[in-house]
């Protein structure tokens, strides 16, 4: 039996229109369900409009993220170097 992967958004329809949609648009499912993996999941975005919107905050979460975590990696750091001065 011949399966066809059916993006999430469409899921309810059992029919997807994925593979007749304009380039860019193609192009926005690929890259949201690329950084779906990041972190929001469950999110069901209904055209290309949204799915680049969801793309790109998805995106910037990440860099906050990761932003607060180097924030993070940087205090413990600095408090180390400063226990081991104290140590001395």
């Amino acid at each position: 039996m011949y399966k066809t992967w059916i993006p999430p958004e469409d899921f309810l329809y059992r029919r997807t229109y994925l593979w007749e949609a304009d380039t860019l648009h193609k192009w926005w499912i690929g890259m949201y369900h690329a950084v779906i993996m990041l972190g929001i999941n469950e999110v069901f975005p209904s055209g290309t409009v949204h799915v680049a919107f969801n793309v790109i905050l998805q995106v910037v979460s990440a860099i906050i993220l990761a932003i607060a975590f180097g924030l993070i990696a940087l205090l413990i750091t600095n408090l180390n170097g400063k226990q081991r001065r104290f140590e001395e």
